[in-house]
C-alpha cells in the first residue's frame, strides 16, 4: 500500500472511496460486503445511493419530460396572456 501510495498520491485520501489505496490494493468491494466494516454494512451505507443503469436512464427521461412539460405550460402561458391583453384592449375600445 505504501508502494502505490507513493507511485499515485493522488488516491492517497483518507476514508473509504472506491479508488483509494486500499480499494487498489484489495480490490472492489463485493455484493453486499464492505471490507473492515462487517456483515451488514452495504455499499449504498458506505458509498451514498448507486443507480443501476435501468433506474439512471429513468431518471434522464423523468427530468426530460418534466422540462418538455415545463416548456409546453410557459408557452401556453405566454399565449393566454396575449390573447388576455387583447380582449383587455378590444373591451376597452369598445366600451
Amino acid at each position: 500500500m505504501d508502494d502505490i501510495a507513493e507511485v499515485y498520491p493522488e488516491l492517497n485520501v483518507p476514508g473509504s472511496a472506491p479508488n483509494d489505496v486500499y480499494s487498489k490494493v484489495m480490490g472492489l468491494d463485493t455484493h453486499g460486503v464492505v471490507r473492515t466494516l462487517g456483515k451488514g454494512a452495504s455499499l449504498s451505507l458506505v458509498y451514498g445511493i448507486v443507480y443501476k443503469r435501468s433506474q439512471a436512464k429513468k431518471r434522464d427521461f423523468d427530468t426530460r419530460v418534466e422540462l418538455e412539460v415545463q416548456k409546453a405550460t410557459s408557452a401556453m402561458k405566454i399565449k393566454m396572456e396575449k390573447k388576455l391583453a387583447e380582449a383587455q384592449k378590444e373591451l376597452e375600445s369598445d366600451g
